[in-house]
């Protein structure tokens, strides 16, 4: 949620003329010391500008953050008494962040919400940066974003946030985030059982101001279940559940046709599906999918897939495109153990990153959408959700794209595979892979 590296310490540049060393260079000096790691020597530094500026709450909190590292990041009683101190000044408490005038002194919330995360406290720490983050200019404004049109006219982002293994309260904190930092497009579905949290997200990113509602694309999916016609999505008879293992394709297309036709939805799409679904699909659909969101990454490219998307005019989502580390903790979770490629480790991306001065992540998801495929990437750390989000200040060359091009494995590259998610699925006829 908040990285475990020194973090900012702002410092007073007023000037003391009365004094052999200025505030200024005394706040300058602290800061160097505490970005050395030298905690002691910065807080004494720190004692000396609060001596005589007992009032200053900015001070008074840098001298707590500096005891904090220097007690090793643990609760000693040198830090509660700085802390403390703060409390009486400022009356620090994230349910005082209601205004943009409580703002003013950002950095004191951000340090107070870095010490509670290294306390463990990990929910007061991320309320209090999700507050913080609806009153920073967004990293990515939304006109930054491009979107690709669909076969409908309709303009879906190419950056969206992943929603998937994202607890409900984390996912309502990660979606507003993302809103408020530019994201125009949200990825959830039915299976990941955490939609009312994305739906709070949502609501609070509207209650800012500073989104709305149209400006929103939200994507997401049927679950397995939900296979037959109607709005029941668990049918029952009798108070017994009905179990039907036919998948009509063809079907369930022509229901979600309908939920187009009543206004229930604007875009349809397909997921997971093979080459030969999607063309079952084409030649029976009076409405063609807008969409096809499938694996896809640099071990895993779908040559084949998204030549087909591109004749039909359908949108290529990728999800994945970082290696899904989520898979293998899901599959931990399963008590399977796994070893999953790291495409954030490898050395041609990291040479690239390097290059460019980005993250590998950043490299691996400007591949994609410097070729029009959407990516989805999944965080609910609101600084690694703004890092991923910022793809669009940088471009690739072709020396760049070639190297990437050539790290394709095809089909031996997937990494997400179904039957190792749901055991025995394969032996279905519409499996997928």
């Amino acid at each position: 949620m908040i990285s475990n590296t020194k973090q900012r310490v702002t410092m007073s540049s007023k000037s003391d003329k009365n004094s052999g060393n200025s505030d200024k260079e005394l706040a300058v000096k602290a800061k160097s010391e505490f970005n050395k790691g030298n905690y002691g020597n910065c807080v004494q530094i720190l004692e000396k500008l609060t001596a005589d500026k007992s009032c200053d709450v900015k001070l008074a909190h840098n001298k707590a953050v500096a005891e904090f590292y220097k007690g090793g990041l643990k609760k000693t009683e040198s830090f509660q008494k700085a802390l403390k101190a703060i409390f009486e000044k400022a009356k620090l408490r994230p349910e005082r962040l209601e205004t943009l005038e409580d703002v003013d002194t950002c950095v004191l919330y951000y340090n107070y919400a870095v010490i509670l995360y290294h306390l463990r406290q990990y929910r007061a720490a991320l309320g209090i940066v999700s507050k913080i983050s609806r009153y920073i200019e967004p990293l990515v404004e939304p006109a930054m974003v491009p979107s690709v049109e669909l076969n409908n006219g309709r303009k879906m982002p190419l950056l969206g946030l992943g929603c998937w293994q994202a607890p409900g309260d984390e996912v309502a904190a990660a979606v507003e985030a993302a809103l408020l930092a530019g994201y125009r497009h949200i990825d959830t579905a039915y299976n990941y059982l955490n939609e009312d949290g994305v739906g709070r997200g949502i609501k609070a990113a509207i209650a800012s101001g500073k989104v709305k509602r149209s400006d929103i694309f939200v994507v997401t999916k049927l679950p397995n279940i939900g296979m037959q016609a109607g709005k029941d999505v668990f049918p029952f008879e009798n108070g017994k559940l009905l179990m039907d293992f036919s998948t009509d394709l063809i079907a369930i297309w022509k229901e979600m046709e309908r939920m187009v036709s009543l206004g229930l939805t604007k875009s349809i799409g397909v997921s997971n599906f093979t080459v030969k679904q999607v063309r079952k699909i084409l030649a029976n659909a009076k409405i063609p999918p807008a969409v096809q969101q499938v694996e896809c990454h640099v071990y895993f490219q779908q040559t084949e897939m998204r030549e087909m998307c591109k004749q039909h005019n359908i949108a290529f989502t990728s999800y994945s495109s970082l290696g899904s580390p989520g898979s293998k903790m899901f599959m931990e979770k399963m008590g399977m153990k796994v070893e999953l490629p790291d495409l954030l480790n490898n050395p041609v991306v990291r040479l690239v990153a390097e290059k460019h001065n980005r993250t590998a992540a950043q490299v691996l998801l400007r591949f994609l959408v410097q070729q029009d495929i959407i990516v989805i990437p999944k965080s609910v750390k609101v600084e690694r959700i703004k890092q991923n989000g910022d793809l669009f200040s940088f471009k690739l060359d072709e020396v760049d794209m070639g190297a990437l091009r050539l790290l394709d494995q095809g089909e031996a590259g997937r990494i997400v595979r179904m039957k190792d998610l749901f055991p025995n699925s394969d032996m279905h006829p519409e499996a997928p892979h």
